[in-house]
């Protein structure tokens, strides 16, 4: 989330060195922003983010690809645990589960926290594929050598489809051949096995207007918050949630944020 790409950004700003292509870099740190245009609603369509990503890497010869929510908090080592879940497993594509829920609230103008348990989702999130918005997705994934790619679909969870039309042993993706996908999860288990912390946090606004109707399920399922962050949440970026949670509280109740 936002701390993540922060800490990136400032750490280059420390040392900018803008190319004609607008790329900054510091060291071996690169950062490219890509403006998308919006739709007439003034939303940009997130399927074709997602899927200009895609594009983009196939055209620069990337050899993975990570796609990180900016509602989702992530550990300086995310990236690394997901690479070597991959190497450990041999398997093609890395989704993470989430291990907590912090709720930011306009009314209350603080933040709490729903801790998850290891695996399994809790109900809230998918028990194979925990949230499929984190995916780290190696080459072969989505460049499969065809003219025509594979891509996020145009559907409510393009993110979750997707995920499934690749994992698919089915012949639902004709353009790719070969045996299918393999998968790891990114859940307790595996982070016990590489000695980590947890490295995904999904953040919410209390009450939001979200089409993923499972979030308001948090306490119907017996999920009870806790005022405290999570002692693996850095303390800077828990006082940057708490800082968040207040200046929506100050905002007039017409101004909420509803997503």
């Amino acid at each position: 989330g936002w701390p993540y790409v922060l800490a990136a950004v400032c750490g280059v700003e420390r040392a900018r060195l803008c190319g004609a292509d607008g790329a900054v870099a510091e060291g071996h740190v690169a950062v490219r922003y890509v403006a998308v245009p919006p739709d007439a609603s003034g939303r940009v369509c997130l399927r074709l983010k997602r899927n200009l990503a895609l594009e983009l890497c196939s055209l620069s010869g990337t050899d993975a690809i990570l796609f990180c929510d900016d509602d989702d908090w992530r550990s300086a080592d995310a990236a690394q645990a997901q690479l070597d879940a991959l190497a450990r497993t041999g398997a093609d594509a890395c989704s993470v589960q989430v291990r907590c829920v912090c709720e930011l609230s306009a009314s209350r103008g603080g933040a709490s926290y729903f801790e998850m348990p290891a695996a399994g989702g809790g109900g809230v999130f998918s028990a194979e594929l925990g949230n499929p918005g984190t995916a780290l997705l190696l080459r072969k994934t989505w460049a499969p050598g065809s003219d025509d790619p594979p891509g996020f679909p145009d559907t409510p969870y393009e993110d979750v489809d997707f995920m499934k039309l690749l994992l698919s042993d089915a012949p639902v993706l004709p353009q790719r051949g070969g045996p299918p996908l393999r998968h790891a999860l990114l859940d307790g288990a595996e982070l016990e096995r590489q000695s980590r912390s947890p490295t995904l946090m999904t953040v919410r606004l209390d009450g939001c207007e979200h089409e993923w109707s499972t979030f308001p399920q948090l306490r119907r399922l017996g999920h009870e918050p806790d005022a405290a962050p999570p002692p693996w949440l850095p303390a800077a970026d828990a006082a940057f949630y708490a800082q968040h949670a207040r200046a929506i509280a100050s905002l007039p109740p017409s101004e909420h944020p509803t997503t």
